[in-house]
């Protein structure tokens, strides 16, 4: 969040994912189905979000230049070369499956 956004000091990293985890505390002391299924709700908008995030990120960085992209984003090193797209790795379906899978049905 504070390196994409810049919304926050970068150096509070572990405050903010202390305060996360205190907030979903109160969670392991629901005992209604009802409970669950509005956290499960919660948590989907949650997984919506963050997939919006990443293809707008990506999107983003895909219609920069390499050495915007360099500039821009210090921790991403973008060559000319990353953009070759003409090799298909049939791995990352199934990869990508699961982890739709593990998404979504775990929820």
């Amino acid at each position: 969040m504070c390196k994409t956004f810049k919304l926050a000091p970068c150096n509070l990293e572990y405050l903010y994912s202390i305060g996360i985890v205190v907030l979903l505390l109160p969670i392991l002391y629901v005992r209604s189905m009802a409970g669950i299924g509005y956290f499960s709700m919660i948590i989907l908008v949650f997984t919506f979000v963050a997939l919006g995030i990443i293809f707008y990120m990506s999107i983003t960085i895909l219609m920069m230049e390499p050495e915007d992209v360099s500039s821009k984003y210090p921790d991403i090193e973008l060559t000319a070369a990353d953009r070759e797209y003409n090799k298909f790795d049939g791995v990352i379906l199934p990869v990508f499956a699961a982890t739709m899978m593990c998404l979504f049905e775990g929820n």
